[in-house]
């Protein structure tokens, strides 16, 4: 049977990108460079046989991509290995979805931080997950990426309450200069500490997030080689 054709969501556009695409230029008899596309027929020969010259400059133009999660492709249609890949992780029969993300809401609550959705506040960021954000006027918030999946929610949302509890401002500042010294503000630490937590605590509650959470530590941290071992 013939898989069926991956095709664009009705309604998505374009993201805007810079797209790398080289220009070739020679220089035509009196000296003067030109793309090599207005070469004639003999100058293509004089290029071909190096009695002109030509060279390849860097330039850009604009173009449109379309993220993967704004197609109809299924989980099945990609590589394990995917950059952006939209996870739906399996979570064990005693727990339920509803149970988690009562849990999660009832967290940021007692947290005093609340979780939006990303494109309702900022648009489209990109391939980013989830973010949490501390302002200059000490406000705080967690957004999620609208095209996450629930379950990939309900992990990043773990992930985002641990930077609240852990390296919010004020948490920051009242690290030791040694603790600094050891890398105690480094994003990899920050990033390490933040998806093991969700990655525990996922477990703990019978949600295994491996698939996602060991990639994403072992990019973070490069294999765990640039964190001190004394943090580990």
């Amino acid at each position: 049977m013939e898989k069926a054709r991956i095709s664009f969501n009705k309604g998505e556009k374009g993201i805007k990108i810079f797209a790398y695409t080289p220009i070739t230029m020679f220089k035509d008899e009196n000296g003067n460079w030109n793309q090599l596309k207005t070469a004639t027929a003999e100058q293509k020969d004089k290029i071909k046989s190096g009695e002109l010259e030509q060279k390849t400059m860097n330039a850009f133009k604009k173009g449109n991509v379309f993220d993967v999660s704004q197609t109809n492709a299924t989980a099945d249609d990609l590589p394990k290995i995917f950059p952006n890949k939209i996870f739906n992780f399996n979570i064990d029969e005693q727990n339920s979805l509803e149970h988690l993300q009562v849990g999660v809401k009832q967290l940021a609550s007692h947290l005093n931080i609340e979780i939006k959705d990303m494109k309702k506040e900022y648009g489209e960021l990109g391939a980013k997950r989830g973010a949490y954000l501390q302002y200059i006027d000490g406000r705080e918030s967690i957004v999620l990426n609208s095209r996450n999946t629930e379950t990939q929610n309900i992990a990043v949302s773990i992930h985002e309450l641990a930077h609240k509890k852990l390296h919010n401002l004020n948490n920051l500042n009242q690290l030791t200069k040694e603790h600094i010294e050891l890398g105690m503000t480094t994003a990899s630490l920050k990033e390490f500490q933040a998806e093991l937590v969700s990655y525990i605590v996922s477990r703990n509650y019978g949600m295994d997030t491996s698939e996602q959470a060991i990639p994403y530590i072992a990019s973070w941290t490069d294999n765990a080689t640039n964190i001190n071992p004394k943090l580990l």
